[in-house]
């Protein structure tokens, strides 16, 4: 489309996913996949 690729990480953003990734990727909203998203970071599948 024209746009020039850029990197958008940012301090924070890393540090968010960080905070994120190490909560077991909670709160994680994802419905009717297998492994448990309660539990799980995936890769998740359809049930």
């Amino acid at each position: 489309m024209g746009f020039k690729e850029e990197d958008l990480h940012s301090n924070a953003s890393i540090e968010a996913w960080n905070k994120w990734k190490s909560s077991n990727c909670q709160p994680n909203y994802r419905r009717n996949v297998q492994p448990d998203p309660t539990t799980s970071c995936g890769p998740y599948t359809p049930k």
